[in-house]
């Protein structure tokens, strides 16, 4: 304790100032961050047929992996971190695309423009998610729901 106050009571007067900020300060200038997680973002940035299984796969020739399958295979018992190959025994019409990161990530700074309209402080957050920052956004939009 007295190592600290020997600290501060050692620097100008403008860095103490800034370096013990005032209790109502801190409590003001806490954000609220609401997060859009888009788990099926590499799913959804192809077009596929609708009502037919598909999957976004990771990987090469043999250790191709499941990434994401949307409802139809899940139906089918495909499911994230399955080979391939097992994906195939448990559904033959499976239809498979190889993930694109470069379009996943195209797609979330659309959405991160998108989002500017509601707050100045968008963050992608890679692989698939947004934050925003929304504690000053509540009152001008009317509330949590609203928003």
């Amino acid at each position: 304790m007295a190592a600290s106050r020997r600290l501060r009571e050692s620097l100008p007067a403008a860095s103490r100032a800034a370096t013990l900020p005032q209790p109502s300060a801190v409590a003001a200038s806490r954000h609220l961050w609401l997060c859009i997680g888009l788990p099926e973002l590499a799913l959804e940035i192809f077009s596929l047929s609708p009502g037919e299984p598909a999957a976004i796969v990771d990987g090469e020739e043999r250790n191709c992996i499941v990434h994401v399958a949307n409802a139809q295979a899940r139906r089918l018992g495909v499911r994230s971190g399955l080979d391939l190959n097992a994906a195939y025994a448990l559904c033959p019409s499976l239809q498979i695309h190889a993930r694109d990161l470069r379009r996943e990530r195209e797609c979330l700074s659309r959405l991160a423009r998108w989002a500017g309209q509601f707050t100045p402080w968008v963050s992608v957050e890679l692989p698939a998610a947004l934050l925003l920052e929304v504690r000053g956004s509540l009152k001008l939009f009317g509330g949590a729901p609203s928003l």
